[in-house]
Parts: C-alpha cells; structure tokens; sequence
C-alpha cells in the first residue's frame, strides 16, 4: 500500500510519495508543509491510498493562520554627516502586514534630534565638531504588535581641520 499527498498551495504543486506498509509490517507517515512567508489561509491536501489493486481518495483542508511580522528599520547603524549640515538620513521603514507604523526617536541624544513626518531624521541645530562631535540614539518602530529598536550612532565629520 502506498499514500499519494498533493499539496497545492497558490501555483505551488508538488506530490509526495510514502509507502506506509512494507510486508507486513505498518508504519505511519507524518506530512509537513512549510508555507510562503507572509502566505496564509486554506490549503487543501488530497490524500489518495493504492494497494495495487484498488485506490481511495479523500480531500482535507487546512487552515494556515496569520502571525504577526515583525516591522523593519533600514538604515545604517554609523552614520557620518559632515558638521554644520542639518539633515541626517531618511529612515525607511516597512512591514510585510501592511500595519500601521509609529516611528519615534529616544536615547541619549533624542533631544538633539527630530524626525519629520516623512521620516528624515535632522538635527535640530547645526552640529559643530568642535562642541560635540558624536550622538548615539535609538530608532524605535511599533506596529501597534511589536516594537523593533535600531541603535544609531552619528558621527560628526570634522570639516574645519
């Protein structure tokens, strides 16, 4: 006796073939499916049965539920900016499940900096080299789930020497 699963999954077709009798001897079979990321919903799987001499099948469905993905920062963890220039970076930010986002700005030198509202990361005065010359703050991204931090330091480059 032999088991034929099919596993569709949107476009995704790949039978798995297990024999689960060999002579006398039974043995069971254990089927794991590992979706797409970020894929979810129902998955059918057909399970048909051949003994050689006559064939079954039977349908089930699988529900896969959604998970929360964890938002993403993408910007670099050094930064350099040439002193007296304001503007930073742009921060980029994402989530696969298309959430809501909340990006804030915290640490040591939070109060030095702001974030516009398309996510440009500036100073709030000119930076002078011979004052200050590095600033170390965290990058704070909720999705209303989950919280990622990305620890940035910004290094004044010294353009007076």
């Amino acid at each position: 006796i032999s088991v034929v699963l099919d596993y569709d999954q949107h476009s995704y077709y790949n039978p798995f073939q297990y024999p689960v009798v060999s002579g006398n001897q039974s043995s069971l079979f254990q089927f794991t499916a590992n979706p797409y990321d970020d894929w979810n919903g129902d998955v059918t799987i057909i399970i048909d049965i051949d003994d050689g001499s006559s064939w079954s099948s039977a349908n089930t469905t699988i529900n896969v539920n959604p998970v929360n993905d964890s938002p993403s920062i993408d910007i670099a963890s050094t930064i350099l900016v040439p002193e007296n220039q304001l503007t930073i970076a742009t921060v980029s930010i994402s989530d696969a499940d298309q959430e809501e986002l909340t990006l804030t700005v915290s640490g040591i030198d939070a109060d030095s900096v702001e974030l516009s509202s398309d996510n440009v990361l500036s100073f709030k005065e000119a930076p002078n080299y011979e004052v200050k010359d590095n600033y170390s703050i965290s990058l704070v991204l909720n999705d209303g789930t989950e919280t990622v931090t990305k620890d940035v330091d910004i290094i004044i480059d010294d353009i007076n020497h």
